[in-house]
């Protein structure tokens, strides 16, 4: 799922409950705090209320920006997680399966 500071969490939040998301895996989320380093002018097409919480000292604070996309995504879906993989790390996914359902 994308991630971007411009979207409202309740909203991404809500979507991902809404499609019965166990795990959410942000993409282009690493680009964000390279990019405000890079454009620090682009701080200024967040909302008021993402500037006010996550810019300090005129820079993006990613770590608190990550840390409040999932507590929303815990309240509307208790149980879901984000997980925020790490550069340069492997991570093996599985699934598995029971059944038949009665």
């Amino acid at each position: 799922m994308h991630v971007s500071p411009k979207q409202d969490f309740e909203e991404f939040a809500a979507l991902n409950a809404a499609i019965g998301s166990k795990v959410v895996i942000p993409h282009h989320y690493d680009f964000t705090e390279s990019f405000f380093k890079a454009v620090p002018a682009a701080l200024q097409d967040m909302s008021e209320e993402n500037r006010r919480l996550f810019v300090r000292n005129g820079e993006f604070d990613f770590a608190a920006y990550m840390r409040a996309l999932e507590e929303a995504c815990r309240r509307k879906a208790p149980g879901m997680a984000l997980l925020t993989p790490e550069h340069h790390k492997w991570y093996w996914f599985g699934f598995c399966a029971s059944g038949p359902l009665e």
